[in-house]
């Protein structure tokens, strides 16, 4: 590799760290060892459940920092509708996400408590529509409307544990399966 490989260059000055890591996991000479970085499918990460009436709904329950959230985002072909919710006590912040965020979700649906996530919601509603509801199950049915054919429908919490994430993905995955 040489050191121009390595100097960030004209455009790419706007991208995040992320972004640029997985730029250069494209530009990798060895197949092998790229899929090796790029696993496609492990279980409640990007993982597709269904598609109904073109929507597709996808279970990314163990996205949880805003980085994992943000390479799911990132990885869309299709227009997307969120689902987040805040699994810990503390504010998220989502400031190193909010180019990838404003280019690919056209809506924010927010379930919980708002009081413990004033920083992200402002940062969220600078960029893009965001509805809050109470209930994940209220969450999903309301996707399901706000979505066009062809856009994609993505839970992803961007925090919380592996034990939080496990028990809401059966909760998203038993509600998309209600519609």
């Amino acid at each position: 590799m040489t050191i121009e490989d390595l100097a960030i260059q004209g455009k790419d000055t706007n991208l995040s760290c992320a972004e640029r890591t997985y730029n250069n996991l494209y530009k990798m000479r060895n197949k092998v060892l790229m899929n090796t970085f790029l696993r496609k499918e492990t279980h409640h990460r990007n993982h597709l459940i269904i598609t109904i009436k073109g929507v597709s709904f996808v279970d990314d329950s163990m996205s949880n920092s805003p980085n994992a959230t943000w390479f799911t985002l990132y990885q869309s072909t299709v227009p997307v509708i969120w689902i987040v919710e805040n699994l810990n006590d503390k504010d998220i912040d989502l400031s190193g996400q909010l180019s990838t965020i404003k280019d690919k979700v056209k809506g924010v649906i927010f379930v919980g408590d708002s009081n413990k996530s004033k920083k992200m919601l402002s940062q969220l509603r600078k960029i893009t529509n965001i509805v809050e509801t109470s209930t994940l199950s209220d969450a999903v049915e309301l996707a399901f409307h706000l979505a066009a054919e062809g856009m994609s429908v993505v839970y992803s919490p961007a925090s919380g544990t592996v034990e939080k994430a496990l028990e809401r993905s059966k909760e998203y995955n038993d509600c998309v399966y209600d519609l």
